[in-house]
């Protein structure tokens, strides 16, 4: 993901954090300081965590437990591994220098961050180790190798936008790198929902864009069906990503954070108004060939347009899940359904690009047409499959399916079947 930062005066948000880290810092100074180097196993740390209710004013320092350390001197252990300001070798190896973390030992046995980067790398430990887990539940535990690489304070080169105050997932190296974060909000490198963002684009990366291998060279030819499927594949796979950094944070302003200039357009809220509206194939064939008419990069040129094909699909996930919680459905178990079917939604989107002729396009309503299906493994109740049927019916093709019972009481999105004229 490109995250992109423009200048704001956003220190408050943080002022009370920060405040916090000293006085915890101060007050454990005096304690003395361990060989990290021989502090491993299941270790207790403090460090800024979301309290996963939504509320931005709930960012607050907790002691957590980083599990199956090896060394807490680099923070390394069975989850992740971190470089600093790594370099790349035969353009798909991670290399560089593993960062040393500093932490002070309190009388409890808690360890205390001394700086930002031993903070940050805490941090991370503690949200891939989550992850990785919640990965497992779903069934996707053996997508992500462990550990996974993390570059920290990484030199970009070349590209204004990467450069600084941002991260992204490289599918080469198969790491999450963050650059240098000069900007007064919330470091992204300790924004939970966006490491869950992020992590999420390594799932999407090895499951679909790595199984269809999209060719860059079909959309350098400015034909319009591939730079139409890339644009959508992008799309969703920002989409999904914001969805996921939902599921994990609960918060669903979670960019606000550390990017809140762009937090408006991408905040996962769905007002009654916005049901059933995304952007459909016409819109996006449309601005595809606006694209191709730009320049020698329409890619670039589409990189912020693909976040309002992504956000509608995100919201719609949001609600639907939310849906789903009832007296015999909790949140979490909500969360974990949805998520299945969203890994379940990837596997056949690879079989349907797959399955394009070199002409065909992939429908902008893939992903509810997949959730209304007995496919995606979620069984709906009628109102929601009526709140999957208005992003169905927007197609002109669909507008006249209807939601219809089934012998086990729930309810698919089916096609009217017209009597015949006897």
């Amino acid at each position: 993901m490109n995250f992109k930062i423009t200048n704001t005066n956003a220190a408050q948000k943080i002022g009370h954090l920060n405040k916090l880290v000293l006085v915890l810092f101060f007050a454990a100074a005096c304690s003395p300081k361990s060989k990290l180097n021989d502090v491993n196993g299941d270790v207790q740390v403090k460090i800024p965590v979301s309290s996963q209710s939504g509320d931005s004013s709930k960012y607050q320092l907790s002691v957590v437990t980083l599990k199956s350390l090896s060394n807490l001197k680099e923070v390394t252990g069975q989850f992740a591994q971190f470089f600093f300001a790594p370099g790349l070798e035969n353009q798909t190896q991670l290399v560089g220098d593993s960062p040393q973390a500093r932490f002070v030992r309190t009388k409890d046995n808690t360890y205390i961050p001394a700086d930002s980067l031993s903070q940050q790398m805490a941090t991370l430990y503690y949200h891939i180790q989550n992850l990785s887990e919640f990965s497992k539940t779903i069934g996707a535990g053996d997508i992500n190798k462990q550990p996974m690489k993390i570059g920290l304070e990484t030199k970009v080169g070349g590209s204004q936008t990467l450069e600084k105050n941002n991260a992204f997932y490289d599918g080469q190296s198969d790491a999450m790198l963050f650059v240098p974060f000069s900007s007064s909000e919330l470091p992204i490198a300790v924004n939970s929902g966006i490491i869950a963002h992020e992590y999420f684009h390594s799932l999407f990366y090895k499951i679909v864009l790595k199984s269809i291998n999209v060719a860059k060279s079909d959309v350098s030819t400015q034909k319009i069906q591939p730079l139409y499927n890339e644009t959508y594949l992008r799309g969703i796979n920002e989409g999904l990503a914001d969805f996921w950094g939902w599921a994990y944070t609960n918060d669903e302003d979670f960019i606000h954070w550390s990017l809140s200039a762009y937090s408006g357009n991408r905040k996962l809220v769905l007002e009654n108004s916005m049901i059933g509206q995304f952007e459909n194939s016409e819109n996006i064939f449309s601005k595809v060939q606006v694209a191709l008419l730009s320049g020698s990069s329409p890619s670039e040129y589409l990189s912020e347009y693909i976040y309002k094909i992504g956000t509608p699909n995100a919201r719609y996930l949001k609600q639907l899940t939310m849906m789903m919680v009832s007296g015999d459905v909790t949140s979490a178990q909500a969360k974990v359904q949805v998520a299945g079917s969203v890994l379940l939604f990837l596997n056949s989107l690879v079989d349907k690009t797959k399955a394009l002729a070199t002409t065909e396009i992939l429908p902008a309503e893939s992903l509810f047409d997949f959730m209304s299906s007995e496919n995606s493994k979620i069984k709906l109740n009628k109102s929601q499959c009526e709140f999957t049927l208005s992003y169905i019916q927007k197609n002109e093709l669909r507008a006249t399916d209807s939601c219809v019972k089934q012998t086990d009481g729930t309810f698919q999105i089916k096609p009217e079947i017209k009597e015949p004229i006897q």
